[in-house]
């Protein structure tokens, strides 16, 4: 059913159950005489198509006019305009009187926003009374009355600059030369004076051994060679020194700090070889002894008391 009309904008009430068009479509059906220009659909507004009652009366010289307005819908503090669609005359062409159910929010000379209570009135409507050229047909709208106009579109933005270019592959350098090879290890030669003692074993389980040599130096190379003959063991600790390679017979130890008077120890897994094993070493002679540092020269008083 129609709720209200206006010249743009017509407000209805659904019934219990939609009806059917010949295209079996369900909804409803508005019928219109004039030319069609299209529309837009709301649902359940307080501003759009509200219902706007006239009525007229003469007070003194001047019309008083009454206009009953009720929204579909009642928001609290919402906004409506009420567009009175009056002739164009100079000067004020109407003056409000009074509001019922809501306050003035800003006003021009054919056109009243105003603020809905927290309540309507009776029939959930609100009114105003106005004195002056009686209002033609009015209506309600959302849009504010003296509101600024919209700001122009922004300017499309630039588009993106485009990617850098992919930096240009640098050329390759040149190899670097290959490292020097390690100085050669001296070589090894048979240690005069070692000696080779097994300290301590157990049948073919276990079995300790010292090997002393004259002169000891840090860093340098010492070789155990049992023969082939010697039955297989493998080294598991060494003391003052560290194993160096394993092959077949021969066993080889790096010598470290010693404060063992000249002597190493190992401890090996297996039996203990029975003939005692050619010692070689990469250091058989004494090192160079420290310089000697010149005895301090005496003061004249000492040498005179001498």
């Amino acid at each position: 059913r129609l709720f209200s009309s206006a010249p743009s904008a017509v407000t209805v009430v659904t019934e219990g159950r939609p009806g059917t068009s010949a295209a079996k479509s369900e909804g409803l059906q508005l019928n219109m005489r004039g030319e069609w220009a299209g529309a837009r659909v709301t649902c359940f507004s307080h501003c759009i198509g509200a219902k706007v009652e006239v009525s007229t009366s003469s007070r003194s010289a001047a019309a008083a006019t009454t206009l009953t307005i009720t929204p579909a819908q009642w928001r609290p503090k919402a906004l409506l305009t009420v567009q009175l669609n009056l002739p164009h005359t100079r000067g004020a062409a109407f003056r409000l009187v009074r509001l019922a159910h809501a306050s003035l929010h800003a006003r021009s000379q054919s056109a009243i926003t105003i603020l809905l209570d927290p309540l309507p009135g009776p029939n959930l409507a609100l009114s105003i009374e106005l004195i002056g050229t009686p209002p033609q047909a009015p209506y309600t709208t959302c849009a504010a009355v003296n509101q600024p106009p919209s700001p122009p579109p922004a300017p499309p933005s630039p588009p993106p600059p485009p990617p850098p270019s992919p930096p240009s592959s640098p050329s390759p350098s040149p190899c670097p030369p290959p490292p020097l090879p390690p100085p050669p290890s001296p070589p090894l030669v048979p240690c005069a004076g070692a000696a080779y003692s097994v300290v301590s074993s157990d049948a073919s389980r276990w079995f300790q051994a010292d090997v002393s040599v004259p002169y000891w130096v840090a860093g340098s190379a010492l070789e155990l060679d049992f023969g082939l003959e010697s039955p297989a063991f493998t080294v598991e600790r060494a003391w003052f020194s560290k194993e160096r390679e394993r092959k077949g017979p021969r066993v080889s130890f790096v010598l470290e700090r010693n404060t063992n008077k000249n002597k190493m120890r190992f401890r090996a897994k297996g039996a203990a070889p029975k003939s005692e094993p050619a010692i070689s070493c990469s250091f058989h002679e004494a090192p160079p002894p420290p310089p000697q540092l010149p005895p301090p020269a005496l003061s004249l008083a000492e040498s005179s008391h001498t």
